[in-house]
């Protein structure tokens, strides 16, 4: 990469690297999946579900094709415990800077005295209901013109999509409700074209977050979003990169994508940590050279200061306290480790494991595999029956695994 492919904007490094926050200045553009979203946003009547697993980037997503597509929204961050009034509550909640502040713009100014006027009065009421929630244990029972219909219709005066974020934290059979609010948002498309749902969780399937129902075919959009690829990844590099004036060593990007497991966040973490290892904290005045050392530094540190039920697993994995010749639980989740993310069947596994171990045999790898599976051993793998692989069950545990294998290779003392 050339000095020219550089810019001279200032920019703050956790500005740019944000493993805690949706990225903005290296956001990366995930083609098709973003087509998809944009298009379900721009039809009249259709509301959207985005699923996939954690990590992956879903809120990231949907906070920037709601920016070019909606004038407004609001976000209700779903938590465990959470019933249909808390949700109708939390959005109606969040509605109050479009009808109660001092400062509107053009467009919302146009919302009538008397829908405001009527906001404000179910707002009071509702204050209410908020210090009768410290002070009661007992069921409260919500001001009776706080209903789903009045909901839209505050959404809707002010151009506003609704966006339920951790969507699967919410019990099951408590989710039932929001299918008939769905429908009152369809039936509402005629007066408020541009309000809509949209509902993401962390899952397999779209019908793991709400069940399929013959009213709702064709009037709801499903994306699946997946781990991100390589290319991805190493385009967040790139841009921190540029915005920085750094340039990675291509071992330090190759190491980074190979831990990130096509986590957008594990990236921004272990960026972040490499230009702190570094001594960057702003864009430079000069191209600065990243290497392997800054990178073993920062290994260092992700490997330490990951979560202790991530660390747990991985040494209950592969603690062997009994001499053997060979360490198997050690070599199969190093055969993992060091493969595709999408897992190895057995005869793969012991194909990569024979490779340092020659004379290793399949008998032993059988009943160590299996051991894996379980949670008395960690919980570290699962199997696909579909495509016969072993797995980590999560990318993040995958991360962990290929972090300390790189550790090892590297020579890194760890505290852990």
């Amino acid at each position: 990469m050339n000095q020219s492919d550089y810019n001279t904007e200032f920019n703050y490094l956790i500005h740019v690297f944000t493993p805690n926050l949706p990225a903005e200045k290296t956001f990366v553009e995930r083609g098709d999946i973003n087509n998809k979203v944009v298009d379900a946003l721009q039809i009249p009547g259709r509301q959207l579900i985005v699923y996939g697993m954690n990590y992956v980037g879903k809120t990231t997503l949907i906070e920037r094709c709601l920016a070019r597509c909606t004038e407004n929204h609001i976000v209700t961050q779903c938590h465990l415990g959470m019933d249909f009034h808390a949700v109708l509550v939390n959005a109606f909640d969040s509605l109050e800077r479009y009808y109660t502040s001092e400062k509107i713009n053009a467009k919302s100014d146009g919302l009538g005295l008397n829908i405001k006027s009527e906001y404000i009065g179910i707002k009071t009421a509702l204050d209410s209901y908020h210090r009768s929630e410290v002070t009661q244990r007992q069921e409260r029972i919500l001001p009776l013109q706080l209903s789903a219909q009045n909901l839209i219709k505050f959404l809707g005066e002010s151009n506003c999509c609704w966006v339920l974020d951790d969507f699967h934290k919410i019990e099951k059979e408590k989710r039932e409700a929001i299918i008939d609010i769905i429908k009152m948002f369809i039936d509402a498309t005629p007066k408020f074209i541009e309000t809509k749902m949209i509902i993401i969780g962390a899952v397999s399937t779209a019908e793991d977050l709400l069940p399929s129902t013959t009213e709702l075919s064709n009037r709801i959009s499903e994306v699946n979003v997946p781990l991100m690829t390589d290319l991805e990844i190493f385009e967040i590099m790139k841009k921190g990169e540029q915005l920085l004036n750094v340039q990675f060593a291509p071992a330090v990007k190759q190491f980074v994508v190979n831990i990130s497991s096509g986590l957008p966040i594990i990236c921004h973490e272990l960026c972040l940590k490499i230009c702190q290892a570094a001594e960057i904290r702003w864009t430079t005045d000069r191209l600065v050279m990243i290497g392997e050392e800054h990178f073993k530094s920062a290994l260092k540190d992700f490997i330490e200061s990951s979560i202790e039920d991530t660390k747990s697993r991985y040494f209950i994995a592969t603690r062997d306290v009994r001499f053997k010749r060979y360490h198997h639980d050690q070599l199969i989740i190093d055969a993992l480790s060091c493969s595709d993310k999408k897992g190895l069947t057995k005869k793969e596994i012991l194909g990569k494991i024979t490779e340092s171990e020659p004379n290793y045999r399949i008998v032993y790898l059988k009943n160590h595999l299996r051991n894996l599976l379980n949670d008395e051993k960690g919980g570290l793998l699962k199997y696909d029956k579909i495509t016969e692989k072993f797995q980590f069950e999560h990318p993040i545990k995958r991360a962990y695994s290929v972090a300390n294998y790189f550790a090892r290779k590297l020579k890194i003392s760890l505290l852990v």
